[in-house]
Formats: C-alpha cells, sequence, structure tokens
C-alpha cells in the first residue's frame, strides 16, 4: 500500500517565501528591524541602569566589627570602590582617613564609614560616644533600676524627700517626682554604674538630683504616633 504524503505547511510556505524575492526581502528586513528594537531596548535599559548607579566613588569601608568608642586601625577599614548610587551621605572618601578615629557607634563588617559617626582624633571610651551637645553622666546600677542595655532610650526621674527644704513638697503631702532629663542615651552598662549621654542643659539638674533625691530610670519603649502628634500640637 503507498504510503500518503504528510502535507507539512511550514515547508510549503518557505518555499513559497524563497521563490518570491520580494517577500524574502520583506520578511528579512521586518526581522532585522525586530532584532534591532530587540537589542536597542536592551541597551537602554543598561544605559538607565548605569545612569541610576553613577560612576564609581572610593570610600572607607569597614573590614571587621568594632565597638562603640574604639579606634580605628589601618586593617579595620579599607578603601573600596562602590557605585555613586549606593553610597549614603555623610560618606568618608579617599581625601581622609578614619584611621587613628574612634567610632561613636558599634560598627560590623561592610559598612561604610560615616563622618558623623567619628568621634575626632583624641577621643577615646566612653567620651567618644558622647554626640555634641550632650554631656556624659553615670549614676549607680542597682536593682531598683530597670534593666538598660546600651543604646536605650531613657529619662532620668527624680524623687525628693517631702522634708527637703531644696526639693519641696507638692500639695498633697507626697513626695515630689519629676523628670530632671528627658531622652538621655544609654552609652555603657556595667555591674555597678549606668552611663547616660543627656543634653548639656539638663546635666546640672541631674547632678543635683543624684546629689539630693533618689533618682530612678523610666525606660521609654519606640515613639507612638499619639507621641510624636502631642509633641507638634
Amino acid at each position: 500500500m503507498a504510503r500518503r504524503r504528510v502535507w507539512k505547511p511550514r515547508g510549503r510556505v518557505w518555499r513559497a517565501i524563497r521563490r518570491s524575492s520580494i517577500v524574502w526581502w520583506v520578511a528579512a528586513i521586518a526581522l532585522g528591524l525586530l532584532t534591532a528594537s530587540v537589542v536597542g531596548d536592551a541597551v537602554g535599559r543598561a544605559t538607565r541602569a548605569a545612569d541610576a548607579w553613577g560612576s564609581s566613588q572610593s570610600v572607607w569601608v569597614v573590614r571587621r566589627a568594632v565597638a562603640a568608642g574604639d579606634v580605628f586601625v589601618s586593617s579595620d577599614v579599607a578603601l573600596t570602590d562602590r557605585p555613586r548610587g549606593v553610597v549614603p551621605e555623610g560618606a568618608l572618601d579617599a581625601a581622609a582617613s578614619p584611621v587613628g578615629e574612634a567610632t561613636r557607634v558599634s560598627v560590623r563588617p561592610g559598612e561604610v564609614v560615616l563622618t558623623e559617626r567619628l568621634a575626632g582624633r583624641g577621643a577615646h571610651g566612653i567620651a567618644a560616644m558622647v554626640p555634641p551637645g550632650f554631656r556624659a553622666i553615670a549614676l549607680r546600677n542597682d536593682e531598683a533600676l530597670p534593666v538598660v542595655r546600651q543604646g536605650d532610650r531613657v529619662d532620668v526621674l527624680a524623687t525628693f524627700d517631702v522634708g527637703d527644704t531644696a526639693g519641696g513638697a507638692s500639695d498633697d503631702g507626697a513626695a515630689p517626682s519629676f523628670a530632671v532629663a528627658s531622652d538621655a542615651e544609654v552609652l555603657t552598662v556595667t555591674s555597678s554604674t549606668i552611663t547616660l549621654a543627656v543634653d548639656e542643659r539638663d546635666a546640672p539638674r541631674v547632678a543635683f538630683a543624684l546629689a539630693k533625691a533618689a533618682v530612678t530610670l523610666a525606660l521609654r519603649g519606640p515613639v507612638s504616633a499619639r507621641e510624636v502628634n502631642s509633641d507638634d500640637g
């Protein structure tokens, strides 16, 4: 029995195109335009991405963890090229070196060194961690205080004895308590002391409270919308 021939549309169409030079060139031009469009689109995306990232910039990057108050040594940092699009504002570039300066905060490997986090040459330890306009004050750490960690924010509360004429008494005879410093940062915590960074304007009040009153800390949580609105209004 004779085999039946299977009609292959694709083969016939292809042969028809080859027989017609006009159709052939139209198809070739259309294919070329399509290819050019695809390539152009890819090149455009690459160009836009390059523009977004920008040229590279040499910045200082942390190579190993450095604790707050410690001084950078040469092995702690390295100059690294980073795309300008990912370099944070205030990054320390090749024009200066962080070696010999202390860091105000703890830093981890891969972080870009920021000028605002450097304490300057000659500063180290707790002194390097104190922000401008603040003062470091230590108070005794005991079981009456809440458990705090470095970086926590606290209010410093003082309670004066009713019989203490310097402190005065409230109208109802209760011992007056009030904040002598607000939103102070916990710099360090040891088994014996807690060191705080308080606003320089609050430092005398805190010192007076430590000498004349019972002082405790009120641990602050995340700022709520209600606190933000009350501060604005």
